[in-house]
């Protein structure tokens, strides 16, 4: 059962509470998250409702932040699709492929929230990109409309 989230700012807080831990099983600081086998995990599912959706599996150390964009039909999807492509060259949180059902997920280790600066890309992902990316969809959908255009004048002319 998932816990409801309020916000991205709660969930944020939620994030920056990971902590390294020693695994009993595996000898050192496992991310608990892929594994869920020792009692120390602490696993716990938090969701936001809305669009877009975010969906947060957190243990003690480790998480996956899945977020699921709403598409309208398959040009969004694959726009989606190479969105994901982009972040994944760019950065290494991302997981590929994301977790079912969701557009983009993230990998978050306790020393991710430890260092200000990657803690603060994944504030600005959650805050900034995601909130923004209906905007970036519509606007590709005008630039691919626009070439589309354009090509049938070179043809008619």
């Amino acid at each position: 059962m998932s816990i409801k989230v309020n916000n991205i700012n709660e969930l944020l807080t939620i994030i920056k509470d990971l902590r390294p831990i020693k695994c009993d099983l595996k000898g050192f600081d496992y991310p608990c998250i892929l594994c869920l086998e020792c009692p120390k995990a602490n696993y716990k599912e938090y969701k936001i409702d809305g669009r877009p959706e975010i969906f947060l599996k957190k243990t003690v150390n480790s998480a996956i932040l899945s977020v699921k964009i709403p598409t309208r039909d398959e040009l969004d999807k694959l726009l989606v699709r190479e969105i994901g492509k982009a972040l994944k060259r760019k950065w290494t949180l991302i997981l590929d492929p994301p977790e079912d059902g969701y557009d983009f997920s993230l990998l978050i280790k306790a020393t991710d929230v430890s260092s200000p600066i990657v803690f603060n890309t994944i504030a600005k992902f959650l805050k900034e990109f995601v909130r923004n990316i209906m905007q970036a969809l519509t606007e590709a959908r005008s630039l691919i409309k626009r070439w589309a255009e354009s090509q049938v004048e070179k043809f008619q002319s």
